[in-house]
C-alpha cells in the first residue's frame, strides 16, 4: 500500500486541535512548517525538510495536535501509522534518536512559545513521553 501524499505549497498536512493523532508523516521532498496560533497570536515553530519525521508529539501523547503543518512549498511526503512507526522505533535505533532529537527541540520551541498563550501544563503529557521513549531505550541498553 502506498501512503506517499503529496501537498501543494499552502496546503495543510494537519491542522492544530486536530484530534487524530494516529499518524505521522515522513517528508520526502519539499519543506513543512510547524505553526501555531491563538487569538491574536501566530507563530512559526519549526520546519521540516527531507528526511524529517512530522506529526510525532501527538502520535506519542495521543492527544490533539499542538501545532500545524503546512506546505511550504510543494511537498511529498510518506503517511506512517502511528502503530508502525512504534515498530519502526524499536527495530532501529538511529530513527529513535532522530526523533528524540527532534522531539527535544519542539519542545525547547513550544516552550518558548507557548509559555505567554497557553497553560504550561499542555508540555507536560509531551515531555512525559519523550522520558519515557529515552528510558525505554536506555533499559535495552542499546
Amino acid at each position: 500500500m502506498n501512503n506517499e501524499q503529496t501537498f501543494r505549497k499552502g496546503s495543510y498536512l494537519f491542522i492544530e486541535g486536530d484530534d487524530d493523532s494516529s499518524q505521522v508523516y515522513l517528508v520526502k521532498t519539499g519543506r513543512v512548517r510547524h505553526h501555531c496560533t491563538s487569538p491574536g497570536l501566530s507563530a512559526a515553530l519549526t520546519d521540516a525538510g527531507e528526511g524529517d519525521f512530522i506529526g510525532f508529539i501527538s502520535a506519542f501523547s495521543g492527544r490533539p495536535r499542538l501545532s500545524s503543518a503546512m506546505a511550504v512549498e510543494d511537498t511529498v511526503a510518506v503517511r506512517i501509522e502511528s502503530g508502525r512507526l512504534f515498530s519502526m522505533l524499536a527495530e532501529k535505533k538511529e530513527i529513535a534518536m532522530k526523533i528524540m532529537n527532534s522531539y527535544s527541540h519542539a519542545l525547547q520551541k513550544y516552550d518558548h512559545v507557548l509559555m505567554g498563550i497557553k497553560p504550561i501544563s499542555l508540555l507536560y503529557p509531551q515531555s512525559m513521553s519523550l522520558l519515557r521513549l529515552g528510558e525505554h531505550y536506555m533499559d535495552k541498553g542499546d
